[in-house]
């Protein structure tokens, strides 16, 4: 829901019949964040922006790698050893479920990693995406 105060940028005229001249359009304001328009990418960058703020302290490290690896909807970011990607899709999750952002199309070349998103929940045993690769030592 909008504050009451924030409704009035979002006004817009509303006429039932546009080819009635003698009738003036009706002005109506939503009560609720638009998404869809222009501004959406920013209002969901400033409301990610927002819970991220709430967990600096507890999950510092995980808050910093979503404020730089972040764009739009999407995060794209890796970890140079498992155990803290692991760590970091937790607390991620955790942190985004706070704003009621489901996180999901997690993607890994680890098998272990890809294993203990299974068992965490993280991911379900179904995932279509999931390709290794290899690395060629």
């Amino acid at each position: 829901m909008l504050n009451e105060k924030d409704r009035d940028v979002t006004k817009f005229l509303f006429s039932y019949d546009p080819f009635d001249e003698s009738q003036l359009p009706s002005v109506y304001r939503f009560t609720r964040v638009l998404f869809g328009i222009s501004s959406s990418p920013f209002l969901l960058s400033a409301t990610i922006k927002h819970h991220l703020k709430k967990y600096l302290e507890k999950y510092t490290d995980t808050v910093n790698f979503l404020n730089e690896n972040i764009y739009v909807a999407d995060i794209i970011g890796s970890q140079p050893f498992v155990n803290q990607a692991l760590t970091i899709t937790l607390e991620a999750t955790k942190i985004l479920e706070d704003a009621s952002i489901s996180l999901h199309k997690w993607q890994t070349n680890s098998k272990f990693l890809h294993k203990a998103w299974q068992d965490k929940g993280v991911i379900s045993d179904e995932n279509p995406h999931f390709e290794t690769f290899e690395k060629d030592n």
